[in-house]
C-alpha cells in the first residue's frame, strides 16, 4: 500500500501525527474509500476539537515516522482482496481517531421472586461515536449521506415497567 501511494510510511510504531500531518487530515479524510459520507463529515466538522488528541511531535520524533495512515489516494478498484483488507483497516483506524467518544447506557433491573433477590444489567450502545467507523455497515451510504443502522434498543427492555409481576 505503502508503494502504491495509499498509505504512509510503514515501519513505525507511533500512534500519533505531526503538526505538519495534521494539516493534511481534511484532505487524507476526502480521499478516504472507507466509512459513510455522515462519519467523515462528521469527523471533519469536529477536526479541530479532535486532532490535538493525535498531534504529538515529541512521540513521533522518538518513533522516527508519524502513525499508519491513508494519504488521501483512491485505491484503484483492482486492489488485491488482502490489501483491500488491510487499508480498509488502516482507514477505518484513522477514521475513528477523529470521531467523538461512544457513549452507553446502563440499566439494573432488581427483581425479587420468592423471597429472592435477582439483579440483570444491561448495556445498551447510546451513541456509537468512534466504534461507528470500525463497524462496517450493510449499506453505509444509500443516497441521503447518513448511516442506515437500526435504530438503538431501548436501555430497558420493552413491555418491563417497576414494580411488575414476574414468574
Amino acid at each position: 500500500l505503502y508503494d502504491q501511494h495509499l498509505t504512509s510510511y510503514p515501519r513505525t510504531e507511533a500512534r500519533v501525527i505531526t503538526g505538519e500531518i495534521a494539516k493534511t487530515v481534511a484532505q487524507r479524510l476526502a480521499g478516504l474509500s472507507v466509512g459513510s459520507v455522515a462519519l467523515k463529515t462528521q469527523a471533519k466538522a469536529d477536526l479541530r476539537q479532535r486532532l490535538p488528541r493525535v498531534v504529538n511531535d515529541a512521540a513521533v520524533s522518538k518513533a522516527g515516522h508519524y502513525a499508519i495512515i491513508p494519504t488521501g489516494h483512491t485505491p484503484p478498484t483492482n486492489l488485491a482482496a488482502r490489501d483491500q483488507a488491510v487499508y480498509d483497516l488502516i482507514g477505518r483506524r484513522f477514521l475513528a481517531a477523529l470521531l467523538p467518544p461512544g457513549r452507553d447506557e446502563r440499566s439494573t433491573v432488581w427483581t425479587v421472586a420468592a423471597a429472592e433477590r435477582f439483579k440483570t444489567t444491561g448495556t445498551v450502545v447510546a451513541d456509537p461515536g468512534w466504534r461507528a467507523a470500525l463497524t462496517p455497515v450493510a449499506n453505509p451510504d444509500d443516497g441521503t449521506g447518513h448511516d442506515t443502522e437500526a435504530e438503538p434498543e431501548s436501555p430497558i427492555p420493552p413491555g418491563l415497567r417497576s414494580g411488575d409481576a414476574v414468574r
